[in-house]
């Protein structure tokens, strides 16, 4: 069995905004968003960018802030 992927998603006479990983719908009260099945697992990230991206972060605190990251 194949599941095809979801691109796109609409409920009529609702308000909607589309991002490039989910749908958000207004219903007045609540906020609802299309996302990737619950059970399964997110997409991993490539190591490297998960250490490009903490590494600025690092970059950025100690820039506004003045002093070395105190957790590294």
């Amino acid at each position: 069995m194949s599941a095809a992927a979801l691109l796109e998603s609409s409920v009529e006479g609702i308000p909607v905004r589309r991002g490039k990983v989910r749908d958000i719908y207004d219903f007045g009260d609540w906020l609802e968003t299309t996302d990737w099945d619950k059970d399964s697992e997110p997409p991993k990230l490539p190591e490297d960018i998960i250490q490009r991206t903490r590494a600025k972060y690092i970059e950025a605190f100690e820039l506004l802030v003045g002093e070395a990251f105190p957790w590294t």
